[in-house]
């Protein structure tokens, strides 16, 4: 086969995204992603209570070394 002949030849078709034309399609889950970015708010308060928890504590071990 020549270059033109290769060329000129169809290439195949993109697969098809589900390979069977009848398989399920999988169901939005929008209760899933609300708890998720829930737990990522909870955890992201959490490290920012435990961050001033310890500068509270750093400031108080500061303060009482400096009162002798």
């Amino acid at each position: 086969m020549s270059i033109a002949q290769q060329s000129a030849t169809s290439t195949r078709p993109p697969r098809a995204r589900h390979p069977h034309p009848f398989a399920p399609v999988a169901v939005p889950r929008r209760g899933l992603a609300l708890a998720k970015i829930g737990g990522l708010i909870a955890l992201t308060a959490f490290g920012a209570a435990l961050a001033a928890a310890v500068a509270g504590v750093g400031l108080i071990m500061l303060v009482t070394s400096l009162g002798r």
